[in-house]
Formats: C-alpha cells, structure tokens, sequence
C-alpha cells in the first residue's frame, strides 16, 4: 500500500506569449525506485517559438520556470531546480539524506523526491514499520506441495498439510500464549484433510473446530467426532468454509451427486445441529470452488476462487442482516485458489492470497490495493488466516513451518 503527500501540480497561463509551468512536488511512499538528475535546456515553446513572437521574454523560460515580464531577469526556476530560468537543472535531494526513517531510502524525482520504504517494510516512507512479524516456529514439519489447510477464531489457528503419509499432522496454535498443540488425526480411514477426494473445509466455532469434506467432523474432547445427518446431499469439496453467529457455512465448492461446482450454500447449525441447503441465498457471482472467505461481523466477505469455471478474480459480500448479496470490485489479479483474511481494527481492512502475493481491500473506500505485497522472503506455500482479530500467515521453511503476523502494510 503506498500512501503520499504531493503539492499541487499548477498550471499558470500568463497573458498572451506566456509559458506553461508545473510546479515542483513532494511525495512520500513505498515502493522502489533509483536516484539522479535531469537537466531541462531552454525551449521556445510559446509564440516566441514555433511562429510566435521573437521579442517575448517567456519564449526563452524552461518548462521548469515561472515567467515574469515585469521583471528584470523575466525566467526564474521553479522550486525543486536550478539555474537561470532559460536553463534549469533537477536539484538532487537525495544528496542531503533527507529520509530520516533507518528503513527507507531516497528516490530522486522530476523536481523534488520521495522516501521510500526498503524491501520488507511498510509505511509512508517517512515512518516505515516491519511489514511480517515471525511468531513462531513448527520445528521439524513442513506444508510441502500438498494442499494444507488453515482456519482460525477468535483465539486458535488450526493447520495441518495434505499428507497422507507418516509426515501427515494437524496442530492447533493460540497466539496469545504463543503455545503449539498436537491434534488427533482424523478417525482411522477417514480422508478429510488429505490431498485426496473432497478437499476439506475448516471451519472453527468459537471454541470448536469443524470440519467439511468427504465426511463432517466436530473436535471435542480430544477427539474428531461425525455430525450426524451428513448426507451426499450436503457433501462439498473445496467450497469456503467460514462462522456465521452459530452456522457453520460451506459456500458453493463441488457437489457430490453431479461433481460440478455449486452457487449454493451448505449450512450447518451448531446449536439445533441440523443440516440445509437453501438458509442462505447462492453466491451472486455464480458457481465458485477454491475462494476464501471471511466473517466480520454480520457480513462474509468471499474473494477469488475459481467462479463460473474461468473467473478468478471476483469478490463479493453477503449481508446477513439483510440477506443480500453485494458484487465487489474485482481483485487486481488473477488468484485461483484463495485464502482470505481480515485485520479486525476500525475500520476493518481485507486481504486476499494466492499463496505468491497478498492483495489488500479496503471495504471504506471500496477499493483494492493495485500492486499487492509479498510474504517474507525465503518461504514457500504460504496460507493466510484470520485468529485473534488479527492476519496470520504460515509458510514452509528449510527448519519447519514458520507462523507471522501482518504487522504493516
């Protein structure tokens, strides 16, 4: 995200024969960039130029002068240069350190500059924070290239990899106390939270971890036990699961009769424990399989995924105290299989992952971030999750999973 301070690009037109100036500008921002200097000659731009009048002493200013007839000397530079006003030199503010921030460095500009923040950081260049805050450290167990499987609530992340091997875990992780725990692994011959048939959904209750896929698991007491009423019917793969108050959702994902992807919902009631299919109205973008989803409040915000078999770029929110669907505008890129998240401040921010980038939205000014940011460097098959009112990213190192927090963006 970049943030910045410009002064006011001002054109002046003076009376007949005067030139064009723009003014000098000051900006602040993240990014990238290089240092130097440009050197602007004078120019014959006004009607003392190209067929106008030779004796007008505008004629001669740079385009990076102000001109005053009345005036001894008529060109002088704009600020941000330097010179005699027929020639005008870009002055290089980076030669005087201006960025005090330890973090960022100085990009010359056209007329004046702009503080950056360094690779890793974030900020408005004139402050600049670490961007990912490492938590801790899964020693020993690695994502790899199976699909894993990330949820979280208002105090746990639950995590485990696609392995169907003797590599295979699923540990929970509560920030807070900073503390790692092994979990039961699925009941003996059962396939959920594998990278085999239906790909399961996590869903985590405020104190409970569900699970939908190829079966549907609450763990409680130390062990996965079967929701019953868990018929084909509601069987979906791939779908987004995500709480809504006491209903567990399964959005659109691939249905078991027909092996299509589905608009509609799968909901699981938590407290009458009952299954249905039609509570909630279909996604409005159409049929969506792999998309992430995120509850903040009363609403559920869904982002990527793959939508009517090609689009990949679509978001939307879901109302639940007025029922309705809303269309976002499209993240900036093409995502696939996607997680979502969300920083619970005021206003709450979004994010989207593609497991390569995360890409910011900001429901205040419905807008996306165009340029995305990155996960820390020397990770790989990263998830991203919501816990503790706060974004959460796990990623495969050469020691073991590692476990950051979003800290700035």
């Amino acid at each position: 995200m970049r943030l910045s301070w410009t002064g006011a690009a001002m054109a002046l037109a003076l009376a007949a024969g005067a030139c064009t100036t723009i003014l000098g500008k000051f900006s602040a921002e993240g990014g990238g960039g290089a240092s130097g200097t440009t050197t602007t000659t004078a120019t014959t731009s006004g009607p003392g130029g190209s067929g106008g009048d030779p004796n007008d002493p505008c004629a001669k200013c740079s385009p990076h002068a102000t001109c005053d007839k009345s005036a001894a000397k008529p060109c002088s530079c704009n600020s941000g240069f330097a010179g005699d006003g027929q020639t005008c030199t870009d002055i290089d503010e980076c030669a005087q350190s201006p960025c005090t921030d330890p973090n960022a460095f100085c990009k010359n500009t056209l007329g004046s500059f702009a503080c950056v923040c360094k690779p890793g950081f974030a900020g408005d260049g004139t402050m600049c924070a670490q961007q990912w805050v490492e938590d801790d450290v899964l020693q020993g167990h690695f994502f790899g290239n199976t699909t894993s499987y990330v949820g979280g609530n208002v105090q746990e992340i639950l995590f485990a990899n696609g392995s169907m091997g003797a590599d295979r875990f699923i540990f929970s992780y509560y920030p807070g106390m900073k503390q790692l725990s092994s979990v039961q692994l699925m009941p003996a011959g059962s396939n959920d939270f594998c990278n085999c048939g239906f790909t399961a959904a996590p869903v985590l209750a405020l104190v409970v971890p569900f699970e939908f896929g190829n079966y549907a698991q609450r763990f409680f007491d130390g062990i996965w036990q079967p929701l019953q009423g868990y018929t084909t019917a509601y069987m979906r793969g791939e779908g987004a699961g995500v709480m809504l108050d006491a209903d567990a959702l399964v959005i659109g994902g691939r249905d078991y009769a027909t092996n299509l992807n589905q608009a509609s919902i799968v909901s699981y009631d938590t407290k009458a424990a009952a299954f249905a299919i039609d509570k909630y109205p279909k996604y409005i973008w159409g049929t969506v399989s792999s998309a992430g989803a995120v509850t903040v409040g009363s609403r559920v915000y869904v982002f990527g995924g793959t939508v009517n078999g090609n689009e990949r770029n679509r978001a939307a929110v879901f109302d639940n105290s007025t029922k309705t669907w809303t269309k976002l505008p499209d993240i900036p890129t093409q995502l696939g299989r996607t997680d979502a998240a969300a920083m619970l401040a005021m206003p709450p921010q979004l994010f989207a992952s593609d497991g390569q980038k995360v890409w910011h939205y900001d429901p205040g000014a419905a807008a996306w971030d165009a340029s995305g940011f990155p996960f820390p460097d020397g990770g790989q098959h990263w998830r991203m999750v919501t816990a503790a009112g706060k974004v959460w990213a796990l990623g495969d190192y050469a020691d073991g999973v590692h476990i950051v927090r979003l800290n700035a963006f």
